[in-house]
């Protein structure tokens, strides 16, 4: 079974890296843009590095978005409740 929390590493790198090619910013200006060390960003695009809460609002200033777009196809249904913990959509099939 797939870690969940790597399941979201992984869709909020795509999300990041989708919003970045689209707006034709290389890595380096969006880590200039964002305050970010180049190094931490990789990581986080990469899906290999989790991102606080200031550098997902870092982020989505940079991008021009808001923090709720850094997380798009994501969902979270608390077991408890009937759901299923964390939904993640396929980035490549939405």
């Amino acid at each position: 079974m797939t870690d969940p929390n790597k399941q979201v590493q992984e869709r909020f790198g795509a999300n990041v890296e989708g919003l970045r090619q689209r707006r034709g910013m290389s890595v380096e200006a969006l880590a200039e843009r964002s305050e970010l060390a180049r190094g931490n960003l990789t990581e986080i695009l990469s899906g290999k590095a989790e991102a606080s809460a200031n550098t997902v609002y870092l982020l989505a200033g940079a991008l021009g978005v808001t923090p709720g777009d850094l997380f798009q196809g994501m969902t979270w249904a608390p077991p408890a409740e009937g759901g299923s913990g964390y939904v993640i959509e396929d980035p490549k099939t939405g």
